[in-house]
């Protein structure tokens, strides 16, 4: 099932409770695929950001198995202060797929993430929170501090990831995330608390932790490997 055809099978579901009630800010990704070695599909997707007044995002997973994948996407906030919020945002995450589409590219996942509270009340393998927390860590200490993420990574439960273009000569900007697919807000907050202290005690210097829930997935084995 394409993407498009996946955001229509779940248009009506957006429509009801509790989703139909979310509002506020929300993050949407549109992640395309990616021939290796392709610049010039790589430009094609910056000519679609522009107009779809997106921005193109290059992120890096790896696991605690040595797996790494690159993924390249288009991602914008949407704010909508009324309830029915993410039924318009599917709307137009359909015709921005219409674009990448027309530009001969190929959508394989759209996700979108509520940022605002409250949220959902409890969350699923479906609808899971999710915590990306921010690192900046001197470059010559890298290679030890990232072995030690990997190697925690077994014991906290989050997996590291990396934007290959925030690598600077004196410092590397590495994130982690933390995915919660069952519980509350007071049972994610606990585990960061965790998390943060864990970090904190390693001597890593935080720099943002984001919190988000997401609300719509069509495609969530795409990372299921990593997370």
């Amino acid at each position: 099932m394409d993407a498009l055809t996946d955001l229509a099978a779940r248009r009506e579901a957006v429509d009801l409770p509790p989703l139909a009630q979310l509002c506020g800010r929300f993050h949407s990704h549109v992640t395309v695929r990616m021939p290796t070695n392709a610049p010039e599909v790589l430009e094609a997707l910056h000519r679609v950001a522009r107009t779809e007044h997106a921005k193109v995002t290059v992120i890096e997973l790896a696991d605690l198995a040595d797996r790494v994948e690159r993924d390249v996407m288009l991602t914008r906030y949407h704010v909508d202060a009324d309830p029915g919020a993410l039924g318009r945002i599917s709307d137009s995450l359909a015709a921005t797929c219409r674009a990448v589409q027309a530009a001969d590219l190929t959508v394989i996942r759209v996700k979108v993430e509520h940022e605002s509270q409250p949220s959902l009340p409890r969350y699923d393998a479906e609808r899971y929170h999710e915590v990306h927390i921010k690192l900046q860590i001197p470059a010559e200490r890298y290679e030890a501090d990232y072995a030690w993420l990997r190697e925690q990574g077994a014991v906290h439960g989050w997996r590291p990831s990396r934007n290959p273009r925030e690598r600077r000569a004196d410092h590397v900007m590495q994130f982690v995330t933390l995915r919660c697919y069952d519980g509350d807000r007071a049972a994610a907050d606990a585990r960061v608390a965790e998390v943060e202290q864990a970090l904190s005690h390693r001597g890593l210097q935080i720099r943002e932790i984001k919190r988000e829930t997401t609300v719509l997935d069509t495609r969530r084995e795409h990372d299921r490997w990593w997370a």
